[in-house]
């Protein structure tokens, strides 16, 4: 739920610039916010010897271990059903908290797949 406010936010703060910059000058702002929200999302200046960091760390090697060796050839889950019905909305927050999962596994530095190649 954090990763969504977060997104919101900068999100807001994007439409909020000025319509007047000119393109260079927006598009060096996005690498600037895109640049720090993922050194945000993947705790690149966090202190990696706190007994905190590092069980973050390992419950994210543990999450994105998990969804990847559940996931199937097609990037599905068996767990989860994919026909259309009430609830599936629910159910695809699943699959996308999945992809979270395997996204902070191959971003975060120091992290068994973030040494694979992609």
């Amino acid at each position: 739920m954090a990763i969504c406010t977060t997104l919101a936010i900068t999100l807001a703060c994007i439409l909020a610039a000025p319509f007047t910059q000119n393109a260079a000058a927006a598009d060096a702002e996005l690498a600037k916010v895109k640049a720090n929200l993922l050194a945000y999302l993947t705790g690149a200046e966090a202190d990696r010897k706190l007994t905190s960091v590092l069980d973050s760390l390992k419950h994210i090697e543990q999450s994105a271990q998990a969804a990847l060796k559940s996931m199937r050839g097609d990037g599905s889950w068996g767990d989860i059903n994919y026909a259309a019905g009430p609830d599936q909305e629910a159910r695809l927050s699943r699959h996308l908290d999945r992809i979270e999962m395997l996204a902070r596994g191959f971003a975060v530095p120091g992290q068994a797949l973030a040494a694979i190649p992609t």
